[in-house]
């Protein structure tokens, strides 16, 4: 009688959805077929969770480095078989596992990750070899935000690792606050334009001050050119309610789908240049 009973419980708890699939609320999960090998050998993903009929692309972290692209079926789901890449095409592996995972770049929803053990060899990270491109971002401040106690600030970093802020300078004086760096090519960034008041210094290194705004969600960006993007900080979003941060510890939660894919929405803003190619190799 009471295991009857126990077995009624359980059903019930099943049909309401309070046990089960841990990862049918969770956003888009992914399953590999096999977990180790030499480079070159083939895998199979297979997905659920994501939007039907949408673009997907499959990463490796830790610089979410594209190595493939697909799509959902009509359900959502996905079954994608490649070729996993040589280690010199993954900067900065983490000793011999490749950690890989599929993102939306129009939703910005993210996937669990799953690992691929290399086979065979003990040092891949020295010998990974890949083009950088250059990243600048300028944004067009107000002469009132100016004069505020305010600091402008690019957070980014792949998807599904830690978003590190990058503070905007403005050395011309022109309101327009600027910066520029090298990134990884042919990988994705998530990106976000952010306001703090003042600066705070962390364990990490300085941080946009508290209370926090993001003037503006990028979503997730791929790099595979010079990129360029121009914003003007008074069509920003400033409905936004302040948060009490939005760099590299809140902004993106390791594990955590996405819900901004809204840079989408405002690409016509963006200016891409494709200039000379520059001469940065990262190893």
């Amino acid at each position: 009688m009471r295991g009857s009973f126990i077995a009624c419980v359980i059903a019930l708890l099943l049909c309401l959805g309070f046990i089960g699939d841990a990862s049918a609320n969770s956003g888009p999960f992914i399953s590999i077929s096999t977990s180790k090998g030499k480079p070159g050998t083939k895998v199979t993903l297979d997905g659920k969770g994501f939007t039907p009929n949408a673009q997907v692309i499959i990463a490796a972290n830790p610089e979410g480095i594209i190595i493939s692209k697909g799509k959902s079926d009509h359900k959502g789901n996905i079954h994608l078989s490649l070729p996993i890449p040589p280690q010199e095409k993954i900067p900065n592996l983490e000793g011999s596992n490749l950690r890989i995972f599929a993102v939306e770049p129009v939703s910005g929803k993210q996937s669990n990750e799953v690992q691929f053990n290399y086979l065979g060899s003990d040092t891949p990270s020295i010998l990974a070899t890949v083009k950088a491109f250059e990243f600048s971002i300028k944004l067009k401040v107000s002469e009132d935000e100016a004069n505020k106690n305010y600091t402008f600030w690019a957070v980014y970093g792949p998807p599904n690792s830690s978003q590190v802020a990058h503070r905007l300078t403005d050395p011309d004086g022109d309101l327009v606050y600027t910066f520029t760096d090298e990134v990884v090519g042919k990988s994705l960034l998530i990106v976000k334009i952010v306001r703090g008041t003042g600066v705070k210094t962390t364990s990490t290194g300085a941080e946009p001050g508290d209370p926090q705004l993001v003037l503006q969600d990028l979503g997730v960006l791929e790099v595979n050119r010079n990129i360029t993007l121009e914003i003007n900080e008074t069509s920003a979003n400033k409905e936004v309610p302040e948060v009490e941060s939005a760099t590299s510890r809140n902004l993106v939660p390791q594990g955590l789908p996405l819900t901004g894919g809204g840079g989408m929405s405002i690409w016509d803003r963006f200016c891409y240049m494709e200039s000379h190619k520059l001469p940065g190799v990262r190893k």
